[in-house]
């Protein structure tokens, strides 16, 4: 996924909590020979590389994060897009050489970018690209899906007390003891000064996931352009809010945050309020930020006076 993951658990002694954690860890690496966008070998990868218009068997890990994928796609019309792959190629390429793709090269990339493109059959476990050149990009979904799975896996390992972290995407399990949840802070927006130190969250068997609003950005002739891909226009976001997304499944939060960094944030909370238990809080960029959440995110806020830690 290409960020450390961390895990913190609950277990009898250290022995058997960090075999574990290390399980979980083996557990997080197969998750990233399947997704990764940058291992050539990966699964994913080789599904790219596959034959046009070729059904091909798929690993179940890789068949329900694209399932996740091209429902939020669908939703979202391609704010998120699992098919992104050629125009963050090509927004890489600019960032590393301060040029901004052509129209026309910007044209050509499109022909290869559209969920419809990518065809899933269920029954047979199967996924086809409709087109030579396809290029799959999970980067928005992926740390999400593999959060949850690793502490899925956890749990099943008789560890539900668990928390796996990666970077922005995190899933909480079963609260520590004497706990009403794990304690979870949420990133500041640059700019945001209204938020009296932070805001952090009570989780309890929840994903949460946090886009936009990065340090990762460039300026190209005097626009300053986000990392993030926004697939309507083949460049980087030119206004990135953040979305933070509460969910019960991973894939759920971290696709949802990714395509709500750069909706319109009416829109965004409308689509998100169509996944039940759901909960989203987006601070809109501007000279003057402005807040927006979901009805039932008060709920989710940690006491004022609650002093457990935020997890590592």
């Amino acid at each position: 996924m290409g960020v450390r993951a961390q895990i913190v658990l609950f277990a009898p002694d250290e022995t058997r909590a960090v075999a574990a954690a290390q399980a979980a860890f083996q557990r997080l690496e197969d998750l990233d020979q399947t997704l990764s966008d940058y291992r050539p070998s990966s699964e994913l990868m080789r599904l790219c590389d596959s034959p046009p218009g070729t059904p091909i068997p798929i690993s179940p890990d890789l068949a329900e994060v694209l399932e996740t994928a091209v429902q939020i796609a669908r939703c979202t019309d391609g704010a998120y897009d699992p098919t992104v792959g050629p125009l963050v190629a090509l927004w890489r390429r600019s960032r590393s050489s301060l040029a901004l793709p052509s129209e026309a090269e910007r044209a050509e990339a499109r022909l290869f970018v559209g969920w419809h493109k990518l065809v899933l059959n269920g029954q047979a476990r199967s996924a086809t690209l409709s087109r030579s050149g396809m290029r799959l990009d999970l980067g928005g979904i992926g740390k999400g899906f593999a959060a949850h799975k690793a502490q899925t896996f956890l749990r099943e390992l008789g560890y539900p007390m668990s928390l796996v972290a990666l970077a922005g995407d995190i899933r909480a399990g079963d609260p520590p003891p004497e706990r009403g949840g794990w304690r979870v802070a949420i990133p500041e927006p640059e700019g945001d000064s209204a938020r009296d130190g932070g805001i952090s969250l009570l989780l309890s068997n929840q994903s949460i996931s946090t886009s936009g609003a990065s340090a990762q950005h460039v300026d190209i002739g005097g626009v300053r352009y986000a990392h993030v891909v926004d697939s309507r226009t083949g460049l980087g976001a030119t206004r990135l809010n953040q979305a933070t997304v509460v969910s019960f499944d991973g894939a759920i939060a971290d696709a949802l945050s990714t395509a709500s960094a750069i909706l319109d944030p009416g829109r965004a909370l409308a689509i998100c309020g169509m996944f039940p238990g759901t909960q989203t809080f987006i601070v809109e960029s501007g000279e003057r930020p402005i807040r927006h959440s979901s009805p039932g995110w008060a709920l989710l806020l940690a006491p004022k006076n609650d002093t457990n830690p935020d997890p590592p």
